[in-house]
């Protein structure tokens, strides 16, 4: 998310608006929020997890005994003062106080996702795939004014590959899912139904690709990125997922969907 943010505010903000960019002191502050809080959260849900990864992915366990999860509700309690504390900061410094709330909101929905949400149906994919959208929305509005169609563009991207990818996730996990009762997709409609629901919002994306590629004018290179380097793999990615198999290697998509996640947000050096 800090690459991101970076590339936003460096790369992208300033093309859109000549010179145009958020000031070092406060992107570092703000960008120090996010990735505390972020942070925070990836700990949180590996705490109240642990029995569910000891079946899923018992060899990515970091929290063997008392001692450690302990450590680690510490470092959890740690990172949300400092994500929530600087966000606070940040949100005075700019002189737009009532930011603060969202910076607060994210952490206490984080938590609550990991604890309630992520368990049930649908809501988790959507809550979690949609906080990612805030750091990206907020900086524009607070540098731009607005929330550019590039970057609609690109929270829509990091919507749809976000849930995409939490739900490819949620069928790797059915085991460990199942057996804390978890009502994830493809618990709750069977694995093939959930590769359906997958195929169709990777067909989404690729069709909006190709939107925009036909409307792209003048930029040729940036077709070709598209083309080569999004389409292609999001193509293979719709007929790997095939319903009507047996097998599918869950870890390997998980993978590419990273991978198409960081290709398309290196999309503004093209623009």
């Amino acid at each position: 998310m800090g690459y991101l943010l970076g590339l936003l505010n460096w790369v992208l903000f300033p093309k859109l608006v000549e010179g145009k960019s958020l000031e070092t002191s406060l992107f570092a502050l703000f960008t120090l929020s996010v990735l505390a809080i972020q942070a925070g959260g990836y700990i949180i849900n590996d705490i109240l997890d642990l029995n569910i990864d000891t079946i899923n992915k018992p060899y990515k366990v970091l929290l063997k005994d008392e001692k450690s999860i302990e450590e680690a509700r510490k470092l959890y309690k740690s990172l949300n003062v400092i994500g929530v504390g600087s966000g606070i900061w940040f949100s005075m410094q700019i002189a737009l106080p009532g930011y603060s709330i969202i910076f607060i909101g994210t952490a206490l929905l984080l938590f609550y996702y990991s604890k309630n949400f992520k368990s049930r149906f649908i809501v988790g994919n959507f809550l979690v795939s949609l906080l990612s959208l805030v750091p990206i929305a907020m900086l524009s509005k607070i540098v731009l004014n607005q929330i550019s169609l590039e970057v609609k563009l690109l929270l829509y991207f990091v919507f749809f590959v976000s849930v995409i990818r939490e739900i490819v996730k949620d069928c790797q996990d059915v085991k460990g899912d199942y057996k804390y009762g978890c009502k994830t997709i493809p618990i709750v409609l069977g694995t093939s139904r959930a590769i359906v629901i997958t195929r169709i919002l990777i067909a989404i994306v690729t069709i909006s690709l190709v939107l925009i590629l036909y409307l792209a004018e003048n930029t040729t290179y940036l077709k070709l990125y598209i083309l080569i380097l999004l389409i292609v793999p999001f193509i293979w990615l719709f007929y790997q997922l095939d319903p009507t198999k047996n097998q599918w290697n869950f870890k390997l998509y998980s993978t590419v969907l990273k991978l198409l996640f960081f290709v398309g947000m290196n999309f503004v050096f093209l623009i």
